[in-house]
């Protein structure tokens, strides 16, 4: 059984991990977050930018076998199967411009984290690899289990022109074998989703 010191831990290594991608991803602008530096917009609704990001997480879910394993990284309350509206409705809008008195462009943010897994989930983000590079994803490392100190974890991150963006984070420390998955959608000036 795991400590509740080891479970706090992961979750802060988790949550510091997040913030490290999404500063690494994401440049500055007026004090807030935002995605894009090319500011490329689409006008997709906020329910279209949900249909997305679920086919794309359920494409992982699919080829890792993780089904009935995902839950909602910051309320793990929340389960991927039995909840996915809800995550849906409760996902991040982040910002892709912020210029005061204007609307600004936002995009979709999903972010799943797995329960403890049996598989080694480096393996499981190497399938995942090559499933976003055969479907044209620009595909990179954000870091290797060689650059981390503690060599527990490992994340990559696969882009495309529009400013959608997959990130996948695999861990193996405390005990504990687990994956983080976020979705980014494309920026939209949809009202729906713009701020």
């Amino acid at each position: 059984m795991q400590r509740k010191s080891d479970q706090v831990e992961w979750m802060l290594k988790t949550i510091v991990a997040s913030a490290l991608v999404v500063v690494g991803v994401s440049g500055c602008e007026g004090g807030r977050a935002v995605l894009s530096e090319e500011h490329v917009v689409g006008h997709a609704t906020l329910q279209e930018q949900q249909a997305w990001a679920a086919a794309e997480a359920q494409a992982v879910i699919r080829i890792t076998k993780t089904e009935g394993l995902w839950k909602d990284l910051l309320t793990p309350d929340l389960r991927w199967d039995a909840d996915q509206r809800t995550i849906l409705d409760s996902a991040d809008r982040a910002s892709c411009t912020f210029k005061a008195g204007e609307v600004n462009p936002a995009a979709l943010e999903l972010d799943l984290r797995t329960d403890p897994l049996d598989t080694d989930p480096f393996e499981l983000m190497e399938q995942i690899r090559g499933l976003w590079i055969s479907e044209g994803w620009e595909v990179v490392d954000v870091f290797t289990r060689g650059d981390t100190a503690a060599a527990d974890s490992a994340e990559i991150r696969a882009d495309r022109k529009d400013g959608a963006g997959l990130g996948l984070e695999a861990f193996d420390d405390v005990g504990s074998k687990r994956l983080v998955l976020s979705v980014q959608a494309a920026c939209s000036d949809d009202s729906s989703v713009a701020w």
